[in-house]
């Protein structure tokens, strides 16, 4: 929370910017994608969060583990231009 949450000011931003966007380089285990959602549930901020992962298989991981939550119930495969996205 301090360093990613408060250091990069997420709920400052999302209260002032019409869009929030995120970059993260490395997914690992998407504690950074959970705790955003959890601490901007109630924003009315649009978000879009694009993560960096080499490993498939951890995402494909993670998209199985959290498919019960309410954000994340549609997330997909989508392949473009060579490029393996979870979307």
């Amino acid at each position: 929370l301090l360093h990613y949450i408060q250091g990069c000011q997420i709920e400052i931003k999302a209260k002032t910017l019409p869009h929030l966007t995120i970059l993260e380089v490395g997914f690992g285990l998407g504690i950074g994608l959970l705790t955003t959602l959890e601490v901007l549930k109630d924003s009315p901020t649009p978000m879009s969060f694009i993560s960096l992962e080499i490993d498939e298989d951890l995402l494909e991981w993670f998209r199985l583990a959290h498919s019960s939550h309410s954000l994340l119930t549609n997330l997909h495969w989508v392949q473009d231009e060579g490029l393996k996205m979870l979307y």
